[in-house]
């Protein structure tokens, strides 16, 4: 079954759909995960030799291999909560999760985490008052002379129905990148 969902379904999915070279994939799924890998198979081993002459006690090493790794990153996700991140990086790691759950291609996921430090560098991330380079006349982002990231940035704020700003950019007219940072927001 191991074989099945992550040597071939993530070696046909990776490479097709999601952009990624067969070698990192190859390093990431199986040469980055060989010690745990063979941990939780020498912890298996363990548990079947010890279950014969101790009982029900063999199954000890098994489960402290499975459980002492879901306390901890139990513990680790509850003091890393979104909630405590300033609103600058909950937007960046709102807006790469989105992208990522979207399936957008590699090159503006990069855009999308690129608009999302430019929005931070500007802006505090919350949607709140409008900074000096919000308040523009919807001048072309080539006329101002700004990033694509910045442009990408500064578009974060317009509306479907078009009553956004600085442009006023309706539905599809807006960034894709721009409008999932404004999602994040």
């Amino acid at each position: 079954m191991w074989v099945v969902n992550f040597a071939v379904a993530r070696l046909c999915f990776g490479p097709f759909f999601g952009g990624y070279r067969v070698r990192s994939l190859i390093r990431s799924e199986f040469v980055d995960l060989a010690p745990e890998v063979l941990a939780m198979m020498l912890a298996g081993v363990a548990t079947v030799a010890l279950v014969e002459p101790v009982g029900v006690l063999g199954v000890i090493p098994l489960a402290a291999v499975i459980l002492l790794p879901q306390l901890a990153l139990d513990r680790l996700a509850a003091a890393r909560s979104v909630s405590s991140l300033d609103p600058a990086s909950a937007t960046r790691l709102y807006a790469g999760a989105l992208a990522d759950a979207m399936a957008i291609p590699r090159r503006q996921r990069r855009e999308v985490d690129a608009a999302a430090r430019a929005l931070a560098a500007t802006d505090d991330g919350d949607g709140g008052a409008q900074p000096p380079l919000h308040t523009g006349l919807g001048v072309p982002h080539t006329g101002l002379g700004v990033s694509h990231a910045s442009y990408l940035a500064l578009h974060a704020s317009e509306r479907w129905d078009g009553r956004g700003w600085p442009a006023g950019l309706p539905a599809d007219a807006t960034p894709l990148e721009s409008r999932v940072l404004a999602v994040a927001q």
